[in-house]
């Protein structure tokens, strides 16, 4: 079977464009993670900055 080079994750992000969707954060998000992991303190605040959402359509 030949080796055939798919760039899923290239691909993926072609299909939300496609769809409408913006795949990539603004540039103030990573300024905002940083923000919100620097300021949790505690177990359960530190858990749930890690799962920051961002959605842009």
């Amino acid at each position: 079977m030949p080796h055939i080079d798919y760039d899923l994750f290239a691909a993926a992000r072609q299909e939300m464009i496609d769809e409408g969707f913006n795949p990539d954060f603004p540039p103030d998000v990573s300024q905002q993670v940083n923000t919100l992991k620097a300021g949790a303190s505690g177990r359960g605040c530190a858990r749930f900055a890690s799962f920051v959402l961002v959605i842009h359509r």
